[in-house]
């Protein structure tokens, strides 16, 4: 039996990728992009704080690792967003008994350099490269990409 992972690559466009402890691997992205009038900001994170409880169901009570990508490097408004993303993952994580031993958070170098050995590697490089790893050949999705590519780092230095 192998232990459940869970990659995500949260942004407006979140990737995400699930290794079961059958060792199955199911991957795709979801859209958070804010439509209306209303602050876009918060818009997306009450979108994204409704979706994670679904996303970290088969976590819960510790049953694997929560894997994600950290960002915020840039923009002042970015890294101010990606810190409410990580504090509303984090409380979801805690809400669902998944242990801080347990969630495990990589930069966006570490997912390309595991996926095509350069830390540097555009998004196609990326998406070419976990189409061949997990025989995706219908892989079109940079930000599932992405998630398949924290998976793939994650597998290799966790097992």
């Amino acid at each position: 039996m192998t232990r459940p992972v869970l990659t995500l690559d949260l942004a407006t466009r979140s990737g995400w990728a699930y290794r079961s402890s059958s060792g199955a691997v199911t991957s795709g992205a979801v859209d958070f992009k804010a439509r209306g009038k209303e602050d876009k900001d918060r818009a997306r994170l009450r979108a994204i704080e409704a979706w994670l409880p679904l996303a970290l169901a088969p976590l819960a009570q510790g049953r694997g690792d929560l894997v994600y990508e950290l960002t915020g490097f840039g923009h002042h408004s970015s890294i101010r967003i990606s810190a409410h993303l990580e504090a509303l993952l984090l409380r979801a994580a805690d809400a669902f008994g998944i242990p801080p031993g347990d969630t495990y958070r990589y930069s966006p170098q570490k997912g390309k350099q595991a996926a095509t050995g350069k830390g540097n590697a555009s998004k196609a490089e990326v998406l070419e490269a976990m189409a061949a790893r997990w025989d995706l050949p219908e892989l079109d999705d940079e930000d599932r990409a992405d998630a398949l590519a924290l998976l793939t780092h994650h597998l290799e230095v966790e097992g």
